[in-house]
């Protein structure tokens, strides 16, 4: 078993494999309460496995299959995790969400490679979103990609890009009455009522208080130059 500290949660993981040990060690915590418990069956583990095309160890099945309960649950507490790279400056914060493969993570590399300096990856793939009252925070998580980009930290998030392969690069204000339908593809929908009654509600809540963007972009630097001068460089200026 083991506990760990994500995005302000006690969660309890009652693992099998020392997999989830090694992926979660930057977010142990020791508490008395848990505010989620998770585990993974092997029957369970052996669906995840039966389902991918990757041939991993049944020590990152179970990492799934816990991350994806988690998710589940998420809204319960006022939070949802969403399928996005998470990039901060000093003066602003922005998730590059989209379909895999749509090049977010390549993306993320080309914006460190030309801007690492002004730059720092929050999560990198699953970084979970928390809706307070008055503002948005986007956390760290220990499920950071093939890459492993991200930290454990937090940073108010203002901007949400979607990104789309594309032969020119350009940006875009994504129409208000899209914004909804584009969210609800970047997160695991939960199967209790309840859940889903308070994911749809916070998911409307996102809708309304971040601005939203989409990135039509090659994959190369210049794609990377433009979503630099237009979300941070500009703003870290103001």
């Amino acid at each position: 078993m083991i506990k760990i500290n994500v995005s302000g949660l006690n969660v309890q993981i009652d693992n099998k494999y020392s997999y989830l040990e090694n992926l979660c060690k930057d977010y142990f915590c020791d508490f008395e309460v848990a505010d989620i418990k998770v585990s993974a069956s092997d029957d369970e583990i052996r669906n995840n496995r039966a389902i991918s095309k990757r041939d991993f160890s049944d020590g990152y099945f179970e990492s799934v299959c816990v991350y994806r309960k988690i998710c589940k649950l998420l809204p319960l507490h006022n939070r949802l995790m969403l399928h996005s790279s998470v990039v901060k400056s000093s003066g602003n914060t922005v998730a590059f969400t989209g379909d895999s493969g749509a090049g977010k993570t390549t993306h993320t590399k080309f914006l460190l490679d030309n801007f690492g300096e002004s730059l720092k990856v929050v999560n990198g793939d699953k970084p979970i979103i928390h809706i307070e009252k008055n503002k948005i925070l986007a956390y760290g998580t220990p499920w950071r990609g093939e890459e492993g980009f991200g930290e454990n930290t937090s940073a108010e998030l203002s901007i949400i890009c979607f990104i789309e392969k594309a032969y020119e690069n350009r940006i875009e204000k994504v129409d208000n009455s899209k914004i909804v339908s584009l969210l609800l593809e970047q997160f695991i929908t939960p199967s209790l009522p309840k859940a889903l009654s308070k994911h749809l509600e916070l998911v409307d809540i996102l809708a309304r208080k971040c601005e939203f963007y989409k990135l039509y972009c090659k994959a190369d630097n210049s794609a990377a130059i433009l979503s630099y001068n237009t979300f941070f460089k500009r703003r870290n200026n103001l």
